[in-house]
């Protein structure tokens, strides 16, 4: 797709209940509250993000950002939490 720029690799604690599930709306889930989750986005070129995965593996979201970024046709994979993608 032209309009991506590249797939983001971030990560971060969770410090509240809500998740947001596309379709499925928001739902509460307490126990995520102070788990480290990684997050995996697809970036466009005017800046506009799309979160497309999060899961509690750094690995598991490296192999989603390259999933993605063949799927998207995405330039790189940015790893903003310090690991190496």
């Amino acid at each position: 797709m032209e309009n991506v720029s590249h797939i983001e690799i971030d990560g971060g604690r969770v410090t509240g209940p809500t998740v947001i599930e596309g379709e499925f709306g928001r739902r509460t889930v307490p126990t995520l509250i102070g788990s480290f989750r990684y997050f995996v986005s697809v970036i466009e070129t005017d800046g506009g993000r799309i979160g497309m995965w999060d899961g509690a593996s750094h690995e598991d979201a490296v192999k989603e950002a390259v999933s993605l970024k063949a799927s998207f046709g995405a330039a790189r994979i940015e790893d903003l939490t310090g690991r190496a993608a």
